[in-house]
């Protein structure tokens, strides 16, 4: 019996803003963007509640250009919840279960880090 792989689903919309352009002020530059969002589920929430959390946005692949950190996602479209993108990476590439995994943190409209408590 041979190996398959679960090929990821992406059944949530995003919008994107490019960096330089923030959800307060500007519409997004795409949007409609078929994503999936992971959020770890593994941490203390006493660590939680200190530090921002950090999740993972994946992407089919091709879907966006890989060099471009500091994108802000609105996921699920329409809800008001940002995330800033800071790392990029390729995940299983060559496989048929490849996708782009966004590593991203909370923001407000304004492109400001969300810690949980304030809002700037």
């Amino acid at each position: 019996m041979s190996f398959v792989p679960n090929l990821p689903e992406f059944n949530l919309l995003a919008s994107m803003w490019n960096p330089g352009f923030v959800p307060a002020a500007d519409p997004p530059n795409l949007t409609d963007l078929p994503v999936q969002k992971y959020i770890y589920s593994r941490l203390a929430h006493e660590a939680a509640a200190l530090v921002p959390q950090h999740i993972q946005l994946r992407l089919p692949t091709g879907s966006i250009i890989l060099s471009n950190v500091g994108q802000i996602f609105e996921v699920p479209q329409g809800d008001a919840r940002y995330f800033k993108c800071f790392q990029i990476f390729m995940q299983h590439e060559g496989f048929p279960n490849e996708y782009i995994m966004l590593m991203c943190s909370p923001v407000t409209a304004a492109g400001f880090l969300f810690n949980g408590r304030t809002n700037p």
